[in-house]
């Protein structure tokens, strides 16, 4: 576990101090490239025996890539060309395993690095990366090609709050060549725009000018301060009626569905309960100050509604080991939402509190989840490179 452990509290150390020196460009680059470097090397290290999918996607890919030539390579295996471009750049540069899995890794780790260090509440980058690093870095141990996906739409939030809508379709075409179920990115702009439709000055939209009389948008900019409640709701109906729907949706069978169906009917806990349980503090903390929050930055109710849905599209780990992985196009925003929460949390010792505990429950879910039942078999980190 050391591995882990030292890399993690390095990394957000050096997140700290890149965060404090942002105004000095040479320091706030040397802390980065630190901060980035660790878990590219803790990656680049592993055996093939840490992660699940890391035969499959990593090390097979890896030896096709060697054998095959370009275009049998990329062009005749289907989805995911960037993924199989990367490799194939990689196979034939360096042409070491090693090499592949840092550069990987640097892909998931910069996009979403670099988005926390622009946001004003960049004080609490080195709480966002500890987040990341307990909840969501074993996944990109595993799930490389999904991850680096994730990673590049939530780098695209920014157009999403430039309203930019050309450029954010732009990032989720080019992360669905990573990872096909990056489509599901698209949801995502039309959820903050509907939230924000109230606060939003849309006078200058052609579209808007044609269509501002509409009932739809009528009931957009009156009520989308429920939009949320809305959206939270419709996705848990989703995900606990229509079989067919999330079928299409999250590709899993109607067998899997029935059986979780039941399971529903049935069984007094159907949710991963301690995964709530672990999340229920940053939500209690919202809900705590929620007008407060929701005036001092509308975003934040934005990110909560965010967070909520990857909260709740998780527990259809319970219909499938597969059908999770939608969940995490959302869980990626819970830690930039604890980091806007205690930017505008004002006392320092009730922000420590927070802080504090918050992590103490992020660090309960990486040893429930990850080191005790062994989720993306990251656990227990062996390296022959490093001697461990």
């Amino acid at each position: 576990m050391w591995p882990y452990v030292l890399c993690f509290l390095l990394s957000c150390c050096s997140t700290r101090l890149a965060s404090k020196f942002h105004k000095n460009k040479i320091l706030y680059r040397f802390f980065s490239v630190i901060a980035i470097i660790l878990p590219c090397v803790l990656a680049a290290c592993r055996d093939s025996s840490v992660g699940t999918d890391v035969g499959i996607y990593g090390d097979r890919i890896f030896k096709k890539s060697l054998e095959m030539n370009f275009s049998d390579f990329i062009v005749h295996r289907g989805a995911d060309y960037l993924y199989l471009l990367v490799v194939y750049l990689c196979s034939h540069s360096i042409g070491t395993l090693q090499f592949q899995y840092f550069v990987l890794q640097a892909l998931t780790i910069v996009p979403f690095y670099t988005t926390l260090q622009r946001r004003e509440s960049s004080r609490y980058a080195w709480v966002g990366m500890a987040i990341y690093y307990l909840v969501l870095f074993p996944y990109s141990l595993n799930l490389m090609r999904q991850s680096i996906a994730i990673a590049l739409l939530f780098w695209g939030f920014k157009f999403i709050e430039q309203r930019k809508l050309l450029k954010y379709m732009f990032v989720v075409f080019v992360s669905t060549l990573f990872h096909t179920t990056a489509v599901v990115g698209v949801v995502v702009y039309p959820i903050v725009i509907l939230m924000n439709a109230n606060t939003l000055d849309f006078t200058a939209w052609n579209w808007y000018k044609k269509h501002k009389n509409s009932l739809w948008v009528k009931i957009a900019n009156r009520y989308g301060v429920y939009i949320s409640w809305i959206i939270i709701l419709v996705t848990m109906f989703l995900l606990t009626q229509f079989s067919k729907v999330i079928t299409i949706l999250y590709s899993f069978s109607a067998e899997d569905y029935s059986h979780f169906y039941n399971q529903l009917q049935s069984s007094r806990s159907p949710i991963i309960v301690e995964y709530v349980a672990l999340m229920l503090p940053i939500f209690v903390k919202y809900f705590l100050h929620k007008k407060y929050y929701d005036h001092a930055n509308g975003e934040i109710r934005v990110l909560f509604t965010l967070s909520a849905m990857g909260l709740i599209l998780y527990q259809a780990a319970k219909i499938s080991a597969e059908t999770y992985r939608v969940s995490l196009y959302f869980n990626i925003f819970l830690p930039l939402f604890v980091m806007e929460l205690l930017r505008y949390t004002r006392k320092a010792k009730n922000r420590l509190f927070w802080m504090v505990l918050i992590l103490i429950c992020m660090a309960a879910f990486w040893y429930k989840f990850f080191v005790l039942e062994s989720w993306c078999q990251i656990y227990p980190y062996t390296s022959k490179i490093l001697g461990i």
